[in-house]
């Protein structure tokens, strides 16, 4: 459905500015000092940003993902392709064949653009088997300029679901008539680096079996989940030897929940003029109806929201590209491969309106045994640890209808999951330690003639996973996080609208081997934009004022890369950047990185392979 138009109005809510102004359809210090083992890769330069001071479209500070040094093999899913009306889009895959030998890497890269004209932002999605390859958003254009954009996934962990021809889908719902006049088109193609050596194999990290998890397990549509009782499941014969399980997990908020960090109690829409249902959200994985794994709903904000001003021409954190969070089940491996059938569910806590969701399940197999046996020894998410959020309401609403003060959410999760699986090598045994803590602030100021919001969440994991085999132990920790901070302020007398948003999402990575240090990242993504809007006295937008924005990405890690770039832009254009910063070799990666935050444990097994 595509955005309205803005018009000012008397109290004009954020949630309503939030809905007339987008409706998509859908560190460390560098270069490392870890004594950590051997490791296969190398390391690689980083291109420079291609724009330059003045470019226009969508320009970002992101690394590309690095690639090794030998020579590709590209198979093109599709080109030119251009998206208007409702209907997934087919091609033929040929399946990897054509790439013979071991790999290394594996990467999707996708090209979108937009005409200038009316459009907005829109849901993308590519799958192949109903495999979902990639899941994000478009950047929306102005009346005058055309962004273009690229996206890249490492889908190295995937590449067995690669491996036969098969029928391939991207959906891309868009109007296009008269009045929506931006037309999208896409290319997209994957690109397969052969392990040059043994050691460059990445035959450790890859799933033996990827199963899909879609609302159309065809197309690889998503399922769209209306409300918390709602659920993405399949019911599945698993293979009878499993030694690790992940699931990858996307949950993109839409409709209602687009903007649901905004939302406030059903007591408090009407005073506050909101959405419902609170602030709180979260991703819970079960397995046979019992509580399995959980993970944040990343706060991601789309081109169109808020203001399409705030994200011109730098969309935010994982806005075109959403990472999927990462579900380690590897506690349950030994209880799943019983040969019976069990349930694998997805839903979202909190949901009001609906979150299209897809997910797939990874499953790795004992090369050495047709059968393992195992159970789990302990888990402490169960139903009742899932307590709700606590909220504080200090608002205080007058005779007036006129409305002050702060209105909080928290909530924590704290559990331990603890299960073994016999493997041909032995008992492993598997804890999952995860916290989570999540906070929401608003804090209100409404008058008649003034609507003041500003939000403060914040979203953190930490999570440890110890993993026992005979006498040796790997302990994997990773910690997330997730603030968003947005301030809005319409003044009826000044006839201003003014936006603010800062993300600065987060990453770090690490594995010790009997206590030795083998491997540790660090990511970040910080932004920051502004954006105003005078209005006229009829109420039409008739100047912007004072856009302007910045981005810093930066990765380390303990094998040789060292990334940061920072950019500036200011009126729809880029105005400055800075390159390399505090790495004393310039930006380099070794091309095993993931500097793009992306889920790390395959890289840990490929790093740590014997």
């Amino acid at each position: 459905m595509p955005n309205l138009p803005i018009r000012p109005t008397p109290r004009a809510s954020l949630a309503l500015a939030l809905a007339t102004c987008a409706l998509a359809l859908f560190i460390s210090g560098c270069d490392g000092d870890g004594d950590g083992a051997s490791t296969p890769g190398a390391v690689v330069p980083v291109a420079a940003l291609a724009a330059s001071a003045g470019a226009t479209g969508a320009v970002v500070a992101d690394a590309p993902l690095p690639r090794p040094t030998s020579t590709p093999c590209t198979i093109t899913l599709y080109s030119g392709m251009t998206y208007s009306g409702f209907d997934a889009h087919a091609f033929a895959y040929p399946g990897s064949g054509a790439c013979t030998g071991k790999f290394a890497k594996v990467v999707l890269e996708a090209d979108f653009s937009v005409n200038a004209g009316r459009q907005f932002d829109r849901t993308a999605l590519i799958s192949i088997g109903g495999v979902n390859l990639y899941f994000g958003t478009t950047q929306e254009p102005s009346a005058t300029v055309a962004p273009s954009w690229h996206v890249e996934r490492d889908l190295t962990d995937y590449a067995n679901a690669l491996t036969a021809a098969a029928t391939g889908y991207v959906r891309l719902d868009n109007v296009v008539d008269d009045t929506y006049t931006g037309l999208l088109l896409g290319s997209a193609r994957l690109v397969f680096y052969p392990a040059a050596t043994d050691a460059d194999d990445a035959t450790s990290r890859v799933a033996d079996a990827v199963i899909p998890f879609a609302g159309d397990l065809v197309t690889g549509d998503p399922a769209s989940l209306a409300t918390a009782t709602d659920a993405l499941q399949r019911r599945l014969s698993l293979p009878t030897n499993i030694v690790r399980l992940y699931l990858d997990v996307q949950a993109e908020s839409q409709g209602d929940d687009e903007f649901w960090y905004t939302c406030v109690p059903d007591d408090q829409t009407s005073a506050l003029q909101s959405c419902g249902g609170g602030s709180f959200r979260e991703v819970l994985v079960t397995i046979d109806g019992q509580p399995a794994g959980l993970a944040p709903v990343v706060p991601r904000v789309y081109t169109g929201g808020i203001d399409p001003g705030l994200w011109r021409p730098t969309p935010g954190a994982e806005t075109l590209a959403f990472n999927p969070s990462r579900v380690d089940l590897t506690p349950f491996a030994g209880a799943l491969s019983d040969g019976a059938s069990h349930t694998v569910a997805i839903s979202v806590e909190g949901a009001q309106d609906h979150y299209s969701v897809v997910g797939n399940l990874l499953v790795y197999r004992d090369a050495g045994t047709a059968t393992t046996g195992g159970a789990v020894s302990s888990n402490t998410l169960t139903s009742t640890a899932l307590t709700a959020p606590v909220t504080i309401n200090e608002v205080v609403v007058a005779d007036d209808g006129s409305a002050n003060d702060p209105l909080s959410v928290t909530a924590t999760r704290s559990y331990a999951i603890t299960g073994y699986v016999d493997t041909s090598k032995g008992r492993v045994t598997t804890t999952v330690q995860q916290d989570l803590t999540f906070s929401n602030l608003q804090t209100f100021q409404i008058t008649d003639i003034l609507y003041s919001q500003t939000i403060a969440q914040k979203s953190t994991v930490a999570a440890t996973v110890t993993t026992t085999s005979g006498k040796n132990k790997t302990v994997d920790t990773f910690a997330f996080s997730y603030p968003l901070d947005v301030g809005y302020v319409y003044d009826g007398d000044a006839n201003t609208q003014n936006s603010t948003m800062a993300q600065d999402f987060s990453t770090t990575v690490s594995r010790k081997v009997n206590d030795k240090a083998v491997f540790n990242s660090a990511f970040e993504n910080s932004l920051t934009s502004k954006s105003g809007l005078i209005f006229s006295n009829t109420g039409g937008a008739t100047q912007r004022v004072g856009q302007e924005g910045t981005q810093t990405v930066s990765y380390s890690d303990n094998i040789g890369s060292c990334y940061k770039r920072s950019i500036a832009t200011a009126l729809n254009a880029l105005t400055s950047v800075e390159e390399g910063t505090g790495c004393a070799k310039g930006n380099v990666l070794n091309w095993l990185a993931q500097p793009d935050g992306a889920p790390a444990q395959g890289v840990l097994e490929q790093v740590t392979a014997d």
